[in-house]
């Protein structure tokens, strides 16, 4: 039996596969996903446009005269200032990445605090 064709997703997929809007997205963790990746995205655009924010409070302090920010701006060498942010965002994403360690089969066991003694997070075979 074919089915017809549909406009949006959820109608084209069964409840089971279609994991938004209403069938299986949990609404509460949102607010708090949202926040953190803001963080990231801010922290992320702020080391982007670091060298820019540093030349442009150089040239406001070597000079006398403030000509204003767009003429700053425009006599400023944004590709290369915009090519030593990019590579400074990398770098910073690289230096602050999670290396795990962990084997594909193995599984993680969080810190723990048995027997007055704080045991510290360990990778163990993951259970078949």
């Amino acid at each position: 039996m074919a089915r017809g064709g549909t406009a949006i997703l959820c109608d084209a997929l069964r409840t089971t596969l279609y994991m938004g809007g209403y069938g299986g997205n949990h609404q509460t963790a949102v607010p708090e996903t949202f926040h953190v990746m803001i963080r990231i995205i801010i922290e992320n655009l702020f080391i982007f446009l670091l060298p820019t924010l540093i030349y442009i409070g150089w040239v406001a302090f070597a000079r006398n005269d403030w000509p204003g920010l767009y003429a700053v701006l425009k006599a400023a060498p944004l590709v290369y200032l915009f090519i030593t942010g990019a590579v400074m965002m990398l770098l910073a994403l690289l230096v602050f990445s999670t290396r795990t360690g962990n084997a594909p089969g193995e599984a993680y066991v969080p810190p723990s605090f048995e027997g007055g003694t704080l045991n510290p997070g360990h990778s163990v075979p993951a259970k078949q």
